[in-house]
């Protein structure tokens, strides 16, 4: 077991470590050449195609990945079903761009979301023979093709920025990184898509992803709702601020949730029968997360200003605050994310799905009524004052589950949390100082800052002696672990 995981995060750390340099390279350079309002238009023609991409695919990945006795009549008939309903979602968005375009009052939405929507068609066309690559454990073969498509599109979308696109510049590279993905993917994978459609188990096949289908609706409604709030009462200005706010802030955590997600999931379903185990993971998981995410989440917070003029430019300063509360949003949601893996091994799909219900029916209301009063300021303040009382029942019944007290889980949480109060004194000590030197530019401020704070972090977590340390070492073992010693062990 621990051969396979640390094979696992080999690749995924230092593909999503390419990942993460490149987006977020892109997302300085185009916030530099484009406007809020651009990004604003992007994201709402984004909302709808993520939606009718989770339509469409209908679940059918995660059934490729369940179902290891899959003819090539199975395949087929996935396949063209899944296209079949990529058409016919593309079309319906076709036609029903202009009445989006005006009831969100957004000029020009319509031929962008014309546009950007063939994505949706190379989603579906991948869903085939990308489930097959992560049912086979070809994980390095699924990164190249998501570091391909990510350089590529890029590279495109820069271009475009460059020679005046404008909006245009997000919607091609969208596109290019999509359909370099899908390129990418059928080139490692041998499958191809043929027409015989004879299938003895689509009946199964349909049952299970439809099950995995209304989980995954939920989640990207949920994982929605503020961009739709905001672009629909706020306009497409706003929008574009929050989203780049909500972007730099979870970005950390949301690359740390891909690695984690990919792995939990399986790591977690192997030892399901021990719940022993099991805890043991959950707290360790959540040491080694914290220890991490906590200081990232926190650290932007305290130098968002100087962060913000420095990588974005000082035409974005303004969503400095919406930023700061969203930091202080994405510590919460990097120990979130490990709850769901331990429930669903122990088939607790339906309370997973209830709870995502009762999220969305919480929030949307919360949102709004966040948005009306203090805009974008207090839709991220939603996020930190209602989410985390929502979460708490999915702490409860996962630890409940698991037979960890609540005590012992929050015990796990000690050494970061104290670590960063600890950084967040001298931190604010060193900006004292820096004002009484009269260092007013942006850029050595923040080096000065991440730095002593990067220091005193590090120093308290070594001198706490918890066993994350020693769980550091181990991980950061695997991550840098040699190919060919790697390749030895299989």
């Amino acid at each position: 077991m621990r051969q396979l995981v640390a094979r696992s995060m080999f690749w995924l750390v230092w593909t999503r470590a390419g990942i993460n340099v490149v987006s977020i390279l892109n997302m300085i350079v185009l916030a530099r050449l484009l406007s809020p309002r651009d990004f604003g238009l992007a994201g709402l023609a984004a909302i709808w195609i993520e939606l009718i991409s989770a339509l469409a695919e209908l679940g059918l990945g995660a059934a490729i990945i369940q179902f290891r006795d899959l003819e090539p009549e199975d395949l087929n008939t996935s396949f063209w079903l899944t296209m079949l309903l990529g058409v016919a979602g593309y079309g319906a968005l076709f036609f029903a761009s202009p009445a989006l375009e005006g009831w969100f009052n957004a000029p020009h939405l319509s031929p962008i979301l014309r546009v950007a929507s063939i994505s949706l068609l190379l989603v579906c066309a991948r869903v085939v023979p990308d489930g097959l690559l992560r049912r086979d454990l070809m994980l390095d073969k699924v990164a190249k093709a998501q570091v391909a498509g990510s350089f590529l599109g890029a590279f495109v979308g820069i271009a475009t920025a460059l020679a005046g696109g404008g909006v245009w510049s997000l919607v091609d590279g969208a596109l290019v990184a999509s359909l370099a993905t899908t390129c990418g993917t059928y080139a490692y994978c041998r499958w191809r898509p043929g027409w015989r459609l004879d299938s003895g188990q689509f009946g199964a096949i349909i049952s299970f992803s439809l099950a995995a289908l209304g989980t995954k609706l939920i989640f990207v409604l949920q994982s929605r709702l503020d961009e739709f709030v905001v672009g629909k009462t706020l306009g497409q200005t706003p929008l574009g601020f929050y989203l780049m706010a909500r972007n730099l802030a979870m970005m950390p955590v949301d690359r740390l949730s891909g690695i984690v997600g990919q792995m939990a999931n399986s790591v977690m379903a192997s030892v399901q029968t021990d719940r022993g185990h099991q805890a043991d993971l959950l707290l360790q998981s959540t040491r080694l997360v914290a220890v991490v995410s906590f200081p990232i989440c926190i650290g932007m917070l305290l130098e968002a200003r100087a962060l913000i003029a420095v990588a974005l430019g000082p035409h974005w300063i303004s969503m400095v605050p919406v930023f700061q509360i969203l930091c202080l949003s994405a510590s919460f949601r990097s120990i979130m994310i490990l709850l769901p893996p331990l429930l669903a091994s122990r088939r607790r799909q339906w309370f997973l799905f209830a709870y995502s219900c009762v999220t969305v029916t919480v929030l949307l209301p919360s949102l709004w009524v966040g948005a009306h009063i203090a805009g974008t300021i207090g839709v991220a303040s939603v996020y930190v004052l209602v989410y985390p009382l929502v979460g708490l029942w999915l702490a409860h019944e996962t630890l409940r589950s698991a037979g960890i007290a609540r005590l012992a889980f929050l015990r796990q949480l000690a050494v970061p949390a104290g670590a960063c109060a600890l950084m967040a004194c001298t931190v604010i000590l060193t900006h004292v100082g820096l004002d009484a030197a009269d260092v007013t530019a942006a850029l050595p401020r923040l080096l000065i800052s991440a730095i002593v704070g990067a220091g005193t972090y590090t120093g308290m977590v070594l001198c706490s002696g918890s066993p994350v340390v020693a769980e550091l070492k181990m991980v950061f073992g695997w991550v840098l672990r040699p190919l060919g010693r790697r390749s030895a062990h299989p």
